[in-house]
């Protein structure tokens, strides 16, 4: 898993002014906005979703045949897919302010300069990634003494799938009457 995300950092790294204008993007915001509301409805109840379940399920059964360290990777790739709409817009942050340090002004573009950025990259993303992956080893090795799912984890699922959808709502910055979601923010 924590390769996987560092894998991302040095994409964002070495991609800089090219991804940071994509993000920035009024329809990637708008095409943002519409999955955050399919999500939030999703937990809501209206339907069910699955994360790429061709894809997850061929990864694991590739890491359940080929067993030892390239198995557990590649379970580590397959929970870092899984967990993605989860975890993607700290990720997505993460992933700006190493765009956004790629490309500020000033920044040079000497080899030093670029090892630091790309450096900066891995840090950010590889912390990501351990300190997501120690959630998942904690939460295995504790499953045991964890509550049983019920009606609490509904009423748990159905409070996030509000939040998630309400999100998606396009929102005004009340000093400049600018709608936050889908103009980019000057400094």
């Amino acid at each position: 898993m924590m390769s996987f995300y560092s894998l991302l950092g040095v994409v964002a790294a070495t991609t800089g002014a090219a991804l940071s204008a994509v993000m920035t993007s009024a329809w990637v915001n708008l095409a943002f906005a519409v999955l955050f509301a399919y999500l939030g409805l999703s937990m809501l109840g209206l339907y069910e979703v699955q994360v790429l379940p061709a894809l997850t399920a061929k990864l694991d059964m590739a890491a359940t045949r080929w067993g030892g360290f390239s198995g557990t990777f590649l379970m580590g790739i397959t929970a870092g897919l899984v967990v993605s709409p989860c975890v993607g817009p700290v990720a997505g942050s993460i992933l700006l302010e190493i765009t956004g340090q790629a490309v500020a002004p000033g920044s040079g573009t000497g080899s030093g300069v670029v090892l630091s950025v790309l450096g900066r990259g891995i840090v950010l993303m590889t912390g990501f990634g351990l300190g997501l992956s120690f959630v998942f080893l904690v939460v295995g090795l504790l499953s045991h003494r964890l509550p049983q799912s019920g009606t609490w984890l509904l009423r748990v699922k159905v409070l996030l799938g509000l939040a998630i959808f309400l999100r998606s709502i396009p929102r005004r910055d009340n000093s400049s009457g600018r709608d936050r979601t889908t103009e980019p923010s000057t400094p």
